[in-house]
């Protein structure tokens, strides 16, 4: 019965579309600024996908209960700003 309690507050926090960190949700925010990613659910918490779509495209995790959620959401926008992929998509 609590993991039926503890597994819906879980569902109801992906469901809600926000992440539970507020740094961590104004980093998803920033990304997703950009047309360019999208926003998957599944994991932890959920991924940001680049546009580029095939296999090797980019993919960041989004944890749902971060160590240091500063560093996590550093670490997001970061990496978002790392695809090479945007790249291809300018020229």
């Amino acid at each position: 019965m609590v993991l039926t309690a503890v597994n819906t507050a879980a569902q109801s926090v992906v469901t809600s579309g926000r992440h539970p960190k507020k740094e961590v949700q104004d980093a998803i925010e920033t990304v997703l600024a950009d047309p360019w990613w999208r926003l998957e659910r599944g994991g932890h918490w959920g991924f940001l996908l680049c546009g580029y779509r095939e296999r090797g495209g980019c993919r960041i995790a989004l944890n749902a209960t971060p160590q240091n959620p500063s560093s996590h959401a550093a670490r997001i926008v970061r990496e978002s700003l790392k695809c090479p992929h945007r790249e291809e998509r300018t020229r």
